[in-house]
C-alpha cells in the first residue's frame, strides 16, 4: 500500500509517545551501525537528539572511527529497542551533515561537563597520561570560566535519512507483528505487513 510522506514518522512517533509514557529507560538511546574500510560491521550506542519527517538526528566527534566510517560510507542504520513495550524498530537509509546552527543548538543542550570534555577527547585513542588529560580538562575549564561553552568544529550532527522503516513487536500469542515501510523514488512510501 503507498502511503502518505509522513506516515512512517507518524508510525515511529507513535511507538517512540508508548515508550516514553511508560518511562523507558533507553528511550533515547538507539544502536548505530556503519561499515568499516575493510567492509565489516561496526555498532555503538548513541543517543537520539530528534526526529522528524526529514529523518533521525544524532552528535558525533568528527574524529571518530564511526565518522571517519561515515564519511567513507554514508549508509547506515539504527535500531530502536524498547522494553517497556516490547517493540524493536530498525532503520537504514544514509547520513548527511545537519548545518551549524543546529549542530550549535543540539551541542546547547548537552550538560556543562560533557560539552568541556568534547574539547580535549581524542575520542578511541589511548589515554597515555591520565593526569595529562586531567590538565586538558582543568585548562577548558578555566578557558570558559563564567561563560558558555561553544562547540568545536570537530563536534556536529548528522541526520539519517532512512529509506526504509521496520517494526517488530513482540505478541503474547508468540506471532509477533512486523511491519515494514520502503521509501520510493517519488518520495512517497509503501507500507506492508511481514512476516515475522
Amino acid at each position: 500500500m503507498i502511503v502518505d510522506p509522513s506516515a512512517p514518522f507518524d508510525f515511529f512517533s507513535r511507538f517512540f509517545q508508548d515508550a516514553k509514557e511508560k518511562n523507558d529507560p533507553d528511550l533515547d538511546l538507539m544502536t548505530l551501525s556503519t561499515v568499516d574500510e575493510d567492509g565489516l560491521p561496526d555498532s555503538r550506542l548513541m543517543l537520539l537528539v530528534e526526529f522528524d519527517p526529514r529523518g533521525f538526528v544524532f552528535m558525533l566527534n568528527g574524529n571518530s572511527p564511526k565518522a571517519v566510517q561515515l564519511n567513507k560510507n554514508p549508509g547506515a542504520a539504527l535500531c530502536f529497542y524498547w522494553q517497556t513495550i516490547k517493540c524493536c524498530i530498525r532503520v537504514r537509509g544514509v547520513v548527511v551533515r545537519i548545518d551549524d546552527k543546529d549542530s550549535d543548538r543540539f551541542f546547547a543542550t548537552i550538560p556543562r561537563k560533557a560539552r568541556i570534555r568534547s574539547w580535549v577527547a581524542r575520542q578511541s585513542e589511548p589515554i597515555i597520561d591520565e593526569e595529562a588529560l586531567q590538565r586538558d580538562i582543568d585548562a577548558c575549564e578555566a578557558r570558559f570560566s563564567g561563560q558558555d561553552v561553544s562547540r568545536p568544529e570537530h563536534w556536529y550532527g548528522l541526520r539519517l535519512e532512512p529509506s526504509h522503516i521496520q517494526l517488530w513487536r513482540s505478541d503474547s500469542s508468540k506471532f509477533h507483528y512486523r511491519e515494514s515501510y520502503t521509501r520510493l523514488q517519488n518520495s512517497q512510501w509503501e507500507n506492508q505487513r511481514i512476516y515475522p
